[in-house]
């Protein structure tokens, strides 16, 4: 529908470009009148006549309709009420905000309308306060009639030929200083070296207000009238501006409740929902800006690009508190090698020696006394492996057998550990000790081992049970419970959860990554009775778990590892390895995270160094059925069975995001999806992720998971996208086009 104004807008502005290009109307003839013409027509200003129509035509005042006033012309006082009269009763101020920002007037690009425009000029953010309105009025129309000191431009040219121009910031007996109006920087001028100098006054252009129709400078007349008194307006000048927009929001979370640790220490300078908060300011407005302001940063922008943490935030060497026992694997350096996938453990009744056994090679690569292991404080503990704490002894002679190979796990009973392995067609027990001083190696035939007996079961470790109360959450549909910790334990193990999964009965398996796994019982609707009992130990930081066919599978650095309790006492007795068949890094970090299981009994789970990975259900055979992953801290099986693997931003990855595989068959001959982290391949373009995440939502990208419950009603059939940047959690939806996947979260 086209309204009043707009007709009114365009009908002005038709006769206004008419006269400034000394065209034809429609009420010429071919540019000539005839010569019939009195001496009376001749001598009405140009397009008085027209004017005189379009002003009974549209109600505007006829002199408002002749050809504007502007520089060069004669100042007119009787002018100036007849505009504001005009203003006032026709003028829009939002029409006039856009004209004073349209690229076509660019009256932004020299004043500053709060924090947004140009500095030639006076800022103009509150002149509708300051300026009478007959103030505005002239100021617009002649410019030139009076200029404030400080906005009177100069000329000056030196001695040697150079010319400058602009405002005289300051001026002393011996120096000028001029100051660049649209850039603000200062030039140094002897007094000695200028030549000439001459006034220049305002630079603002000639023929503005001319080149307006009647409507267009009552529109901006409104406009600068109404600056300083309706808040909205500034907004609307941005919409023409090359800067994003801005606005006023608080911290804090718009629903507190759903926050409950935003009084904790690491979240003082959070920023909490942001994208709503920007999103509902903007949608209030009554024009949208071309470019919306961007997320300022973690914690508000103010501490650069990670926010309040750094490495000495992250810096913690609590893990050597730790009793770790007499067992742990990790990547062992210490006596002069590094063992990717070492098992590490303290030999004797009271730990007289310690050895590192490689089950790669099924050797002892290091032994030493007085001590056992210590970790370094960087990110705490995580990047550096296991390191020797003690004095190393001379290696132990052997050499890996000469025949294929099989590492099959360990047994543990009270401070004894006992490796499994099949070399050729028989299997075997190693069973490490200390004699007289020294490191003694027991290995025979599993059938004929003298320790076979300790193989069925031991002591418990680990006795002690710890029983806590939970709070259930409230409200509904969706509720988040609160399960307490035992942080507090006799052997001070640090409690970095890293996978969980749950019996039919509701009890939870959890495993650390500093290589525990808890059993969580109790977890009913009252919560009174949450029961934690230490399960395992030892583990190379798992970072997955999962539970099939009843067996917890715990997924470490080094290998894929069922637990067994052989005797029903709550304890792990045989830690078997069910497949270590990928490659461990010895980088620091190179990561593998998640574990999920499809419906033929293969795994996956995410490397860093190799891609997403498809374990055989034998564990013998790994495909990498996709690459290009940066800091990949999990994945997701979905129920159609594509997997999402997330992505944290960083090199080759411009934001955070998860990406979408759908496993193949095995053929050699698929070259698998790349996602782009350490750049193409093959010379192709990386495959596109499911969906980016703007760094406002999540900055660390966590695993997905299934939703298969119709306990969650209308989400059946979802997925849900876990966060580490923001520890929060959101809905993945998914969508097709044309084969490609692309989704969004919520």
């Amino acid at each position: 529908m086209l309204r009043w104004g707009a007709f009114v807008l365009g009908l002005c502005s038709l006769v206004t470009i008419a006269f400034m290009l000394g065209g034809r109307t429609a009420d010429s003839d071919d540019g000539r009148k005839s010569s019939g013409n009195s001496a009376a027509q001749r001598q009405q200003k140009p397009g008085a006549g027209r004017a005189a129509e379009l002003s009974s035509q549209t109600g505007v005042d006829p002199a408002l309709c002749e050809q504007p006033a502007g520089q060069g012309a004669e100042f007119d006082p009787a002018l100036i009420p007849k505009v504001l009269d005009e203003a006032r009763a026709r003028g829009n101020s939002r029409r006039g905000a856009m004209i004073f920002g349209s690229a076509h007037f660019a009256c932004i690009s020299c004043h500053r309308v709060e924090e947004h425009g140009g500095q030639t000029g006076p800022a103009l953010t509150d002149v509708g306060k300051r300026l009478k309105p007959e103030q505005i009025v002239e100021s617009l129309f002649w410019p030139k009639r009076e200029v404030k000191p400080e906005f009177k431009a100069f000329a000056v040219q030196t001695t040697d030929g150079r010319n400058f121009q602009g405002y005289i910031d300051r001026e002393t007996a011996e120096e000028l200083v001029l100051r660049d109006p649209a850039m603000g920087a200062v030039t140094r001028l002897s007094k000695g070296a200028i030549e000439e100098r001459r006034e220049i006054g305002t630079l603002m252009p000639d023929g503005l207000t001319q080149a307006m129709s009647a409507a267009q400078r009552s529109d901006v007349v409104r406009f600068l009238l109404d600056l300083g008194h309706d808040a909205s307006l500034p907004s609307l000048v941005r919409p023409q501006s090359h800067e994003p927009a801005a606005f006023a929001y608080d911290k804090s979370p718009l629903e507190p409740a759903a926050w409950p640790f935003r009084d904790h220490f690491i979240n003082r300078d959070r920023l909490y929902d942001f994208y709503v908060k920007e999103a509902r300011h903007f949608l209030a407005q009554p024009a949208m800006p071309v470019l919306l302001p961007g997320y300022p940063g973690i914690d508000g922008g103010a501490f650069g690009h990670w926010g309040n943490q750094n490495e000495q935030t992250w810096a913690n060497d609590r893990w050597n508190l730790t009793d770790v026992g007499s067992l742990l694997c990790g990547i062992f350096r210490g006596a002069g090698v590094t063992v990717p996938k070492g098992v590490c453990v303290r030999l004797g009744d009271h730990g007289e020696l310690a050895a590192c056994f490689n089950p790669q090679t099924l050797t002892y690569d290091a032994v030493w006394r007085d001590g056992f292991l210590k970790f370094s404080s960087v990110r705490h503990g995580f990047m550096d492996g296991a390191l020797m704490a003690g004095t190393a002894l001379d290696r132990p002679s052997g050499m890996a057998p000469d025949k294929p190979f099989q590492y099959r796990g360990f047994f543990r009973h009270g401070k004894r550990v006992i490796f499994s392995y099949r070399v050729g067609d028989v299997d075997y027990l190693d069973s490490p000790w200390v004699s007289e001083g020294k490191l003694e190696r027991i290995v025979t035939p599993a059938a004929e081992h003298p320790l076979l007996e300790q193989t069925r079961g031991g002591p418990a470790q680990w006795p002690e049970e710890f029983d806590l109360q939970g709070t259930p959450g409230t409200g509904a549909p969706y509720v988040v419970d609160r399960i307490p910790v035992p942080f507090d334990n006799p052997w001070k193990a640090q409690m970095f959860f890293s996978g969980h999964d749950f019996l039919p009965d509701g009890t939870a398996f959890v495993c650390t990554m500093q290589g525990d796994v808890w059993r969580v019982s109790g977890l009913d609707e009252s919560l009174s009775k949450v029961r934690w009992k230490r399960f395992a130990s030892g583990l190379n930081q798992p970072l997955g778990l999962l539970i099939s066919d009843g067996i917890v599978h715990v997924l470490g650095r080094d290998q894929l590892t069922r637990l067994h309790d052989l005797n029903g006492d709550g304890e792990v007795d045989f830690y078997e390895c069910a497949s270590n068949a990928y490659t461990t890094s010895i980088a620091g970090h190179d990561f593998i995270c998640g574990l999920e299981r499809d419906t033929s009994g293969n795994f996956y789970t995410a490397s860093g160094n190799e891609g997403l990975l498809r374990i055989s259900a034998d564990g013998k055979r790994v495909d990498v059925i996709a690459t290009g992953f940066r800091n990949p801290d999990g994945l997701g099986l979905l129920s159609d069975g594509a997997i999402t693997v997330p992505c944290s931003e960083g090199e080759w990855t411009p934001a955070s995001m998860i990406c979408l595989v759908r496993p193949h068959a095995g053929d050699e001959q698929f070259e698998p999806p790349h996602f782009g982290y350490l750049g193409p391949k093959n010379g192709q373009r990386p495959t596109l992720p499911l969906v980016y995440l703007p760094r406002g939502l999540d900055n660390s990208a966590g695993g997905q998971v299934a939703i298969n419950s119709n306990r969650w009603g209308p989400l059946e059939g979802l997925a849900v996208h876990l966060s580490f940047g923001t520890a929060s959690h959101f809905l993945l939806l998914r969508d097709e086009v044309n084969g490609q996947p692309q989704g969004a979260i919520v």
